[in-house]
């Protein structure tokens, strides 16, 4: 990736009800659809905190090429009580990103 589309990307707002326009029906990507590195998202079934439809699911249709991973079972702390799905996602990046370099 060019060093330049680093810095863009590192600049992106981040995935929040106040970055997204008033106007529901044009939510939808901003600039999400700039991203073209690897993504995997995460979120648990029974999370209490994040509704996995108004961010899991809104980012994804928002990155379709983005993995989306909804663990079973699991709240809002993945990384503390799924660390092996965690692991998954990112040997799944690391995956993509070989048989993009190779």
């Amino acid at each position: 990736m060019k060093p330049n589309r680093l810095k863009r990307l590192a600049n992106l707002k981040p995935f929040t009800s106040e970055y997204q326009p008033k106007n529901r029906r044009s939510r939808k990507g901003m600039h999400y659809a700039e991203i073209d590195i690897p993504v995997v998202i995460m979120t648990g079934d029974h999370d209490e905190i994040v509704s996995a439809k108004e961010n899991a699911y809104r980012l994804k249709s928002a990155l379709p090429q983005a993995e989306l991973v909804e663990v079973k079972d699991t709240g809002h702390e993945i990384p503390q009580t799924h660390p092996e799905a965690i692991s998954r996602a990112l040997s799944s990046i690391r995956s993509t990103i070989a048989a993009i370099v190779h």
